[in-house]
Formats: structure tokens, C-alpha cells, sequence
């Protein structure tokens, strides 16, 4: 995995993996147990998972009960739905607009950690993945 970039985030029963393809993309894994025989996984473009830091930050990591539930939030180029604490359902919207067939159910930790990871790239100067022309890719 030379050409990949990964970075990992640990906790006592659950670990966090950011992958950084070639072409835009970011690869999510979530490990449920420090075991490495499985994990859940999802790929965003560097658009989306962008829209998706940006919101966990501002918005999402202040939600409380009271606030949900949060359905078909339009940020940037994704739609964001929250009916518990705990998930965070996330679609990507095609150029007109549109949602994508393709969503994700994220785990709070994954967002949470993205988020992190997103602030601290930025704080250092450097970009999570290479520069794209638009923020959000609207390719399937």
C-alpha cells in the first residue's frame, strides 16, 4: 500500500481508517473491534466528504435529541439525514441536483474522525487529497 495514504485513528474497541486512492477519493474504514479480519467501508469524492466535515463541524456534532430528526439537508453537493445520534445517512447529488441511487450510513466515530482529520490538513497547509477543479465531483 506505498501509493495509498493512510492515516488511522484508535480507540479501545473500535479503529478508523482513511485511504487515499488515486483520483479524488477518500475510502472510509471502520474496524468495530481492533481485529483487522473486517470492517465496513465507503468511498466519497473529496467534494463530498469536504461538504460532510464542514457540516459535522458547524452543525452535526452539536446535534442533541431534540434536534432530530434532520432529513435531506442539503450541504454543498450531499444530503445529509440524521434520525438517530448515532448514524449519519449521507447521498451525494448528481449535477442537477438530484440524489444519487448510492448513499452511505456512516457511525458517528467515522464522521467525527473525518472531521478531525479534514481540520488538521488544513491546519498544516497541506490538502487531504491532490487539488480537484470543482469541490464537488458530480461523477457516480
Amino acid at each position: 500500500m506505498s501509493e495509498y495514504g493512510v492515516i488511522s485513528m484508535h480507540h479501545e474497541s473500535t479503529r478508523v481508517q482513511i485511504v487515499q486512492p488515486e483520483g479524488g477519493l477518500l475510502e472510509l474504514q471502520y474496524f468495530k473491534t481492533p481485529s483487522p479480519n473486517g470492517y465496513l467501508s465507503w468511498t466519497l469524492t473529496a467534494g463530498q466528504a469536504e461538504e460532510l466535515a464542514e457540516w459535522w463541524v458547524s452543525q452535526g456534532c452539536n446535534t442533541g435529541l431534540t434536534d432530530l430528526p434532520i432529513l435531506n439537508l442539503q450541504v454543498g453537493c450531499v444530503l445529509i439525514s440524521m434520525v438517530t445520534l448515532e448514524i449519519i445517512e449521507v447521498r451525494g447529488l448528481d449535477a442537477h441536483n438530484r440524489p444519487k441511487l448510492q448513499g452511505y450510513s456512516l457511525p458517528r466515530e467515522v464522521v467525527q474522525f473525518l472531521s478531525m482529520w479534514m481540520i488538521a490538513e488544513k491546519q498544516l497547509g497541506k490538502r487531504p487529497v491532490q487539488e480537484v477543479a470543482e469541490a464537488c465531483s458530480r461523477e457516480s
